[in-house]
């Protein structure tokens, strides 16, 4: 194979509040493997990447999402199950008969022909796939919806532990963060000017700087065809679509493809809306031969979005009266911790649903003290240097034999 160099399109972000439009030229270089040790400075390995893990850090609010997550999978079954049937606008399950209704028709009829081995399954069977909620026949859950199901009070938490660790995690955040006000203020007094005045950062960003492939899939094609593409977790548990890209239609064992330019960028998060620090952000990046949802997708992300609202109201009220500025950003930052732990989960039980295979998400998660730019410029304070995070790797293996490693770093943009 010879070396390939593809041009892509001029890399392009946008965030709120200021506005802000940068474009910068990218260039994506296949080195063929019998080169690619020798040549290629971005061949090695780094520390893998940072994921937190929520059954040990925030193991109530992990089962509050949990239990949210197991509605919306009987919800999706129940609606792939009759694609026909129609759903008041707004619900859940209007959002899912909409997504599924633009999957090619093979993927729709194996859905459906997955789905209602599910939901017409005895009743063991349905709770051991949709927790509690399987206790009921799928026609009820179709007609009460989720909205109708999912309730705080039937939520399998135990309520006093929920409400101490929010509360403790409160506790720290207002800690860390008057940690953090402190270093702003004594960076402006060596600066001499006013806190307010000092440099802030706008957003977060994920870079892509080479996607290698260690040893190709095994599914009867004759190349691998890979593409990327996931979620961002912002620090208020919002979840927003990476549309996917393609990274190469012709990768074998050993080809690296390395973006220059600082790196491919993948997505960015929005850091300059109101609120208290510390805060954690989160990327789901996934390595797919294709896209195996196409617009359903967009569905997907949609019915995250109106469950979020559920989960958090359902938190409220489980940890109702207790008073700290810090509590909201506390339950965002747990929630968001568990969405991205469970976006693997349930992405992996709609693939079965469809019967395709992608690899695992790999999730990169951060958590950063402050918008104040000087934590980033240097090492001093979170070992980034200039903006950026030491390099990192994620690696994608099991599916069809494959093995891919993905070398990326954060970078905050002032």
């Amino acid at each position: 194979m010879s070396a390939h160099l593809r041009s892509r399109p001029n890399r392009t972000w946008r965030y709120a509040l200021p506005a802000v439009l940068v474009t910068a030229a990218v260039a994506a270089t296949l080195v063929p493997g019998q080169a690619a040790a020798a040549t290629v400075e971005e061949d090695q390995d780094f520390a893998p990447v940072t994921a937190v893990d929520p059954t040990r850090t925030d193991p109530e609010v992990l089962a509050v999402t949990a239990a949210a997550a197991d509605a919306l999978e009987y919800s999706t079954a129940v609606v792939a199950a009759d694609p026909t049937r129609a759903y008041p606008e707004g619900t859940v399950e209007a959002t899912l008969r909409a997504g599924l209704l633009t999957l090619p028709p093979e993927a729709l009829r194996e859905a459906t022909r997955s789905a209602q081995a599910l939901v017409t399954a005895d009743v063991v069977t349905r709770v051991a796939e949709f927790g509690q909620y399987g206790r009921n026949d799928w026609t009820t859950h179709a007609r009460l919806g989720f909205a109708g199901v999912f309730r705080a009070e039937t939520v399998p938490v135990d309520r006093a532990a929920l409400t101490a660790r929010l509360t403790e995690q409160a506790d720290r955040l207002a800690a860390e963060g008057r940690e953090a006000e402190g270093k702003v203020a004594e960076e402006a007094r060596r600066l001499g000017v006013d806190p307010a005045g000092i440099k802030r950062v706008k957003a977060l960003a994920l870079d892509i700087s080479s996607v290698k492939c260690v040893h190709e899939t095994w599914d009867g094609s004759a190349d691998d065809e890979i593409s990327m593409g996931g979620v961002t977790v912002g620090s208020d548990g919002v979840t927003t679509k990476i549309g996917p890209f393609k990274v190469h239609d012709d990768m074998d064992t050993g080809d690296i493809v390395v973006y220059d330019n600082g790196g491919r960028r993948f997505s960015t998060l929005d850091m300059t809306q109101p609120g208290v620090w510390p805060r954690v952000y989160g990327h789901s990046v996934f390595l797919a031969e294709r896209d195996p949802f196409g617009g359903f997708s967009d569905a997907l992300t949609k019915a995250w979005a109106q469950v979020k609202e559920y989960v958090q109201a359902a938190i409220a009220v489980l940890v109702g009266g207790v008073l700290s500025p810090y509590l909201g950003p506390a339950i965002a930052a747990a929630l968001g911790k568990a969405v991205a732990w469970l976006v693997t989960v349930f992405i992996g039980w709609l693939l079965k649903l469809i019967k395709d295979d992608v690899f695992a998400p790999q999730h990169v998660n951060v958590k950063l003290p402050s918008n104040a730019a000087f934590f980033y410029e240097n090492p001093v304070h979170l070992g980034w240097t200039d903006y950026r995070s030491p390099a990192m790797s994620a690696w994608y293996k099991g599916h069809g034999g494959g093995n891919y490693r993905v070398n990326a770093h954060l970078e905050v943009i002032p």
